[in-house]
Protein backbone atom coordinates (compact mmCIF):
# COMPACT_ATOMS: atom_id res chain seq x y z
CA UNK A 1 0.00 0.00 0.00
CA UNK A 2 1.21 3.48 -0.76
CA UNK A 3 2.58 5.36 2.22
CA UNK A 4 1.53 9.01 2.23
CA UNK A 5 2.29 10.09 5.79
CA UNK A 6 5.80 11.05 6.79
CA UNK A 7 7.42 11.20 10.20
CA UNK A 8 7.40 14.99 9.99
CA UNK A 9 4.84 17.18 11.69
CA UNK A 10 1.92 17.63 9.33
CA UNK A 11 -0.01 20.90 9.37
CA UNK A 12 -3.81 20.73 9.61
CA UNK A 13 -4.38 21.69 5.96
CA UNK A 14 -1.86 19.09 4.78
CA UNK A 15 -3.52 16.46 6.99
CA UNK A 16 -6.94 17.17 5.45
CA UNK A 17 -5.41 16.74 1.99
CA UNK A 18 -3.85 13.48 3.18
CA UNK A 19 -7.25 12.20 4.31
CA UNK A 20 -8.77 12.99 0.89
CA UNK A 21 -5.99 11.08 -0.85
CA UNK A 22 -6.39 8.05 1.40
CA UNK A 23 -10.18 8.07 0.98
CA UNK A 24 -9.84 8.23 -2.82
CA UNK A 25 -7.43 5.30 -2.85
CA UNK A 26 -9.64 3.26 -0.51
CA UNK A 27 -12.67 3.95 -2.74
CA UNK A 28 -10.70 2.87 -5.80
CA UNK A 29 -9.60 -0.33 -4.07
CA UNK A 30 -13.20 -1.07 -3.06
CA UNK A 31 -14.46 -0.47 -6.59
CA UNK A 32 -11.81 -2.78 -8.02
CA UNK A 33 -12.53 -5.48 -5.44
CA UNK A 34 -16.28 -5.40 -6.16
CA UNK A 35 -15.89 -5.56 -9.94
CA UNK A 36 -16.34 -8.87 -11.72
CA UNK A 37 -14.23 -7.69 -14.66
CA UNK A 38 -10.80 -9.30 -15.01
CA UNK A 39 -9.43 -6.58 -17.30
CA UNK A 40 -8.29 -3.10 -16.33
CA UNK A 41 -10.79 -0.45 -17.40
CA UNK A 42 -12.56 2.63 -16.12
CA UNK A 43 -15.68 0.51 -15.57
CA UNK A 44 -13.73 -1.43 -12.93
CA UNK A 45 -11.58 1.22 -11.24
CA UNK A 46 -9.16 3.80 -12.57
CA UNK A 47 -7.07 6.81 -11.68
CA UNK A 48 -6.58 9.36 -14.46
CA UNK A 49 -3.92 12.01 -13.91
CA UNK A 50 -4.51 15.22 -15.87
CA UNK A 51 -1.04 15.90 -17.23
CA UNK A 52 0.41 17.55 -20.32
CA UNK A 53 2.69 16.67 -23.20
CA UNK A 54 5.10 19.31 -21.89
CA UNK A 55 5.57 17.14 -18.79
CA UNK A 56 7.36 14.66 -21.02
CA UNK A 57 11.09 15.17 -20.57
CA UNK A 58 11.65 13.82 -24.06
CA UNK A 59 9.22 16.35 -25.58
CA UNK A 60 10.69 19.21 -23.51
CA UNK A 61 14.22 18.29 -24.58
CA UNK A 62 13.23 18.33 -28.25
CA UNK A 63 11.09 21.52 -28.07
CA UNK A 64 14.13 23.76 -28.60
CA UNK A 65 13.89 27.38 -27.37
CA UNK A 66 10.37 26.87 -26.00
CA UNK A 67 11.71 24.29 -23.57
CA UNK A 68 12.67 27.05 -21.13
CA UNK A 69 9.17 28.56 -21.01
CA UNK A 70 6.82 27.71 -18.12
CA UNK A 71 9.51 25.96 -16.09
CA UNK A 72 7.25 25.55 -13.04
CA UNK A 73 4.38 24.08 -15.07
CA UNK A 74 6.58 21.62 -16.96
CA UNK A 75 8.35 20.48 -13.78
CA UNK A 76 5.05 19.94 -11.95
CA UNK A 77 3.66 17.88 -14.86
CA UNK A 78 6.88 15.89 -15.04
CA UNK A 79 6.51 15.11 -11.33
CA UNK A 80 2.89 14.09 -11.91
CA UNK A 81 4.05 11.75 -14.66
CA UNK A 82 6.51 10.11 -12.25
CA UNK A 83 3.70 9.72 -9.71
CA UNK A 84 1.63 8.07 -12.45
CA UNK A 85 4.39 5.54 -13.10
CA UNK A 86 4.89 4.75 -9.42
CA UNK A 87 1.18 4.51 -8.56
CA UNK A 88 0.48 2.39 -11.66
CA UNK A 89 3.11 -0.11 -10.53
CA UNK A 90 1.73 -0.15 -7.00
CA UNK A 91 -1.86 -0.78 -8.10
CA UNK A 92 -1.37 -3.09 -11.09
CA UNK A 93 -1.90 -6.30 -9.10
CA UNK A 94 -5.17 -4.87 -7.80
CA UNK A 95 -6.39 -4.41 -11.38
CA UNK A 96 -6.65 -0.63 -11.05
CA UNK A 97 -6.00 1.22 -14.29
CA UNK A 98 -3.72 4.26 -13.86
CA UNK A 99 -2.57 6.60 -16.62
CA UNK A 100 -1.74 10.25 -17.35
CA UNK A 101 -3.81 12.14 -19.91
CA UNK A 102 -2.84 15.16 -22.00
CA UNK A 103 -6.15 16.94 -22.72
CA UNK A 104 -4.74 18.93 -25.63
CA UNK A 105 -4.00 22.64 -25.90
CA UNK A 106 -7.28 24.15 -24.72
CA UNK A 107 -8.68 27.69 -24.96
CA UNK A 108 -8.59 28.65 -21.30
CA UNK A 109 -7.06 31.51 -19.35
CA UNK A 110 -3.82 29.55 -19.27
CA UNK A 111 -4.10 28.13 -22.81
CA UNK A 112 -5.00 31.54 -24.29
CA UNK A 113 -7.05 32.20 -27.42
CA UNK A 114 -4.25 30.76 -29.56
CA UNK A 115 -5.15 27.24 -28.43
CA UNK A 116 -7.01 25.21 -31.07
CA UNK A 117 -9.39 23.30 -28.78
CA UNK A 118 -12.57 24.50 -27.13
CA UNK A 119 -12.98 23.22 -23.55
CA UNK A 120 -16.12 21.27 -24.50
CA UNK A 121 -14.26 19.47 -27.31
CA UNK A 122 -11.36 18.57 -25.00
CA UNK A 123 -13.73 17.28 -22.32
CA UNK A 124 -15.66 15.17 -24.84
CA UNK A 125 -12.43 13.67 -26.21
CA UNK A 126 -11.10 13.01 -22.70
CA UNK A 127 -14.28 11.19 -21.68
CA UNK A 128 -14.27 9.12 -24.86
CA UNK A 129 -10.65 8.08 -24.32
CA UNK A 130 -11.20 7.31 -20.64
CA UNK A 131 -14.26 5.16 -21.37
CA UNK A 132 -12.32 3.13 -23.95
CA UNK A 133 -9.05 2.94 -21.98
CA UNK A 134 -7.56 -0.44 -21.20
CA UNK A 135 -4.45 -2.12 -19.93
CA UNK A 136 -2.46 -1.08 -23.02
CA UNK A 137 -2.14 2.47 -21.63
CA UNK A 138 -1.65 1.50 -17.98
CA UNK A 139 1.17 3.62 -16.53
CA UNK A 140 1.49 5.67 -19.73
CA UNK A 141 1.10 9.31 -20.79
CA UNK A 142 -1.48 9.50 -23.60
CA UNK A 143 -3.08 12.21 -25.71
CA UNK A 144 -6.82 12.55 -26.31
CA UNK A 145 -6.20 10.84 -29.66
CA UNK A 146 -4.78 7.78 -27.89
CA UNK A 147 -1.16 8.47 -28.87
CA UNK A 148 1.28 7.22 -26.23
CA UNK A 149 3.87 9.90 -25.49
CA UNK A 150 7.37 9.18 -24.20
CA UNK A 151 8.14 10.17 -20.63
Amino acid sequence: MLQFMTDQIVEASEFRQEQKCNITLMSTHLAAAQSTSKQMSCSKASIVMMSSRVGSQNVAFNDGPEASLSLHYKCSKSALNMATIMISRELKDNGILVFALHPGWVKTKMGTDRAPLQPSDSIKSCLELISAAGEDIHGRLVTIDGEVLPY
